[in-house]
Formats: C-alpha cells, structure tokens, sequence
C-alpha cells in the first residue's frame, strides 16, 4: 500500500529528512520515498522511544 501511496503516514522529519511512518499492530514502519519506490528503513515496536533509536539528539 506505501508504494502505491508514498505520502501516506504520518511524516517523522524531525528523525530523519524524508521519513514517513505508519503502524502495523503494535509496529511501526519507516520508510522513505526514492525513484517512484519505497525503501524501509526500519520496522521497530511503537513503545521504543524514537529519538533513541534514531539517535537524535534534543
């Protein structure tokens, strides 16, 4: 569904630039948009906090 719809998902800009995200169960999937495809760049457990698993700093 994310390759036929890259925009969808909630937009994590603040993470990393470009990088969309959506839940499946109690997942979430990253991904960005490249050439007409997307590239998943981490599926991870949506109670991780986010800022460590990306590694920025505040």
């Amino acid at each position: 569904m994310a390759a036929a719809f890259p925009g969808m998902g909630k937009a994590y800009e603040d993470l990393i630039p470009g990088m969309r995200g959506f839940v499946v169960n109690d997942y979430l999937v990253f991904y960005v948009a490249v050439g007409g495809r997307i590239q998943v760049l981490r599926v991870i457990n949506g109670y991780r906090d986010l800022r460590s698993v990306f590694e920025v700093d505040e």
